[in-house]
């Protein structure tokens, strides 16, 4: 990912899966409908960081898309989507500390979906320096979401 500056990030592997899970189980609220296949698969694609408690799963795209089914907004090849992002323990600020890590390990452009009335994860992804940038919709648009997205320029690039 990043080679420039050699940041590492913990990349989790298959043998984590059950830590992995926990992650996802404690947060059964928001993460519930992630199944263990789809995890399973993001492990073995090295496509999940597991550090400090804290849990993202997240893909580099291959080619120049739609962020989804019903969205206005498209990705190009090279930028990371962030599929979840979860926490053991809320509140003692890892998940800010390692989404900042992350920002940075991956180098790109970064986009997320989130539900339009997921007021706390809203407000977590702009203290991050992310922003709105679109809509996606799910469920045949009965499902609202927004679309947010952190720009990797040296101008706003976290600290490590």
């Amino acid at each position: 990912m990043n080679s420039k500056n050699k940041l590492i990030m913990n990349i989790a592997k298959p043998d984590d899966f059950e830590n992995v899970w926990e992650v996802f189980k404690k947060n059964r609220n928001y993460l519930g409908h992630i199944m263990k296949a789809k995890i399973k698969s993001r492990l073995e694609e090295k496509n999940v960081v597991f550090e400090d408690g804290v849990v993202i799963t997240f893909h580099i795209s291959k080619v120049k898309a739609k962020l989804g089914r019903d969205t206005n907004v498209d990705i190009k090849r090279g930028d990371c989507v962030l599929h979840q992002i979860g926490s053991l323990n809320k509140g003692y600020g890892n998940g800010t500390k390692v989404l900042k890590r992350f920002l940075n390990y991956v180098n790109t452009n970064v986009y997320l979906s989130v539900l339009e009335d997921n007021e706390n994860a809203i407000r977590f992804y702009e203290k991050a320096g992310m922003f709105k940038i679109g809509y996606i919709n799910w469920s045949g648009g009965k499902m609202k979401g927004l679309v947010y997205k952190f720009n990797m320029t040296s101008s706003n690039k976290q600290a490590k």
